[in-house]
């Protein structure tokens, strides 16, 4: 692995495992530390996603971040498939634009600062001054506090309904979704992806991260079972997939990546 670079005006530069250029905020403690360390972020979803997807394939990557998995799609899907990327962080944003520009990927790739959502509207953005991936729609209770010596900027943040934005769309072969807590409210802006479109969805499941949407999700999920014919997955650490009891996951409360077909 060859060594990050500082650039100066804290940031990084870095080769991730996968060969692509990134730059990082030095300064972030969350996704950026773990990409300087080992040029990887999330090495079983990363192995899953190098196995998966192939050329010309969409993709919606929600809550893309400084552009991690924007910049693996881009490179993934070549010059015929299609890169969709929402990031509500300014400062994550301004990078994912940097980043997809570095690698040459906007020709496949749109990039919104938005948060995704059930309808449209400003919604106060909770942005970690400290830990840039940790930042959320929702406040933290005071145990994340108890974890994490942190700051938060609260800014506004227009939302976007992807059920009205992406309606033009006949088919998603994968979404991604890392959006700490919204998870609830961008599914239900997109019902009608999810029951037409989305050949498989990965997300997270934490409870705590949910705060009150945290029963609807879990009727929704079960609803996505039984009127979908939805079928649920874990992914191992080789990036394979299993098939686990939804009500397994739903117990537990917590499951870092969660494949949806």
């Amino acid at each position: 692995m060859k060594q990050p670079v500082y650039l100066g005006s804290q940031r990084l530069l870095l080769t991730t495992s996968h060969g692509s250029k990134l730059l990082c905020p030095s300064d972030d403690l969350s996704v950026s530390l773990e990409l300087a360390a080992s040029g990887t972020f999330e090495a079983p979803l990363t192995k899953y996603f190098l196995q998966h997807v192939q050329p010309g394939h969409t993709i919606l990557d929600l809550g893309a971040h400084i552009g991690y998995y924007s910049v693996l799609f881009g490179r993934l899907i070549g010059p015929t498939g299609k890169l969709f990327a929402y990031e509500a962080h300014p400062r994550a944003y301004a990078f994912l634009m940097d980043n997809l520009s570095i690698n040459d990927l906007h020709d496949r790739t749109r990039a919104y600062h938005r948060a995704v959502y059930s309808c449209e509207t400003t919604l106060p953005f909770y942005a970690s001054k400290r830990y840039l991936g940790n930042s959320s729609i929702h406040q933290h209770h005071e145990t994340y506090l108890q974890h994490y010596v942190d700051e938060f900027e609260t800014i506004s943040i227009d939302t976007v309904v992807l059920d009205d934005h992406l309606r033009d769309l006949e088919s998603i072969d994968f979404i991604k979704m890392d959006m700490e807590g919204s998870e609830y409210q961008a599914f239900v802006g997109m019902e009608r992806i999810i029951r037409e479109q989305a050949k498989t969805v990965v997300f997270e499941v934490n409870r705590s991260m949910l705060h009150d949407d945290w029963d609807a999700f879990v009727s929704l999920l079960r609803s996505y079972r039984h009127q979908f014919n939805k079928q649920f997955y874990v992914i191992t650490q080789e990036g394979s997939t299993v098939e686990m009891d939804l009500e397994i996951i739903l117990s537990s409360g917590e499951c870092p990546y969660l494949v949806m077909c």
